[in-house]
């Protein structure tokens, strides 16, 4: 119980004070994350990286994040994004950087919503 109620805590306020920046380029992708006062950086290499898409994010239901593939092991970022600003990051990469989008294994595909309307009329 303790540990869950440290982790809402730093949860919390790492959405009030912390922040991320995401650098797409040539040479990969860094993650640049800041919390009070503290920077973690985390690079990948671009031959390393694949499989680039968005994800609902299972614990805070409305709100997205990025996922690919760096090396064998999954890895998250962009936490607490809308559904909207995730498009965006990607369509953005996609036509800025249209050759990194294509190593990360980027598909048209992540850039569908996962959810399908059928367009059933009920009467």
């Amino acid at each position: 119980m303790v540990f869950v109620s440290i982790a809402v805590v730093a949860d919390l306020s790492y959405q009030m004070t912390g922040s991320e920046i995401i650098e797409f380029g040539p040479d990969g992708l860094t993650i640049r994350t800041r919390y009070f006062g503290w920077e973690r950086v985390r690079h990948y290499s671009l031959d390393k990286c694949s499989e680039l898409s968005w994800r609902p994010d299972d614990d805070h239901q409305g709100e997205c994040a990025l996922e690919c593939k760096a090396g064998w092991k999954k890895t998250r970022f962009g936490k607490y994004l809308s559904e909207a600003q995730a498009w965006q990051v990607l369509s953005e990469l996609q036509k800025y950087l249209p050759d990194v989008a294509q190593k990360m294994g980027m598909s048209l595909g992540s850039l569908k919503s996962p959810i399908t309307q059928l367009g059933l009329n009920s009467r």
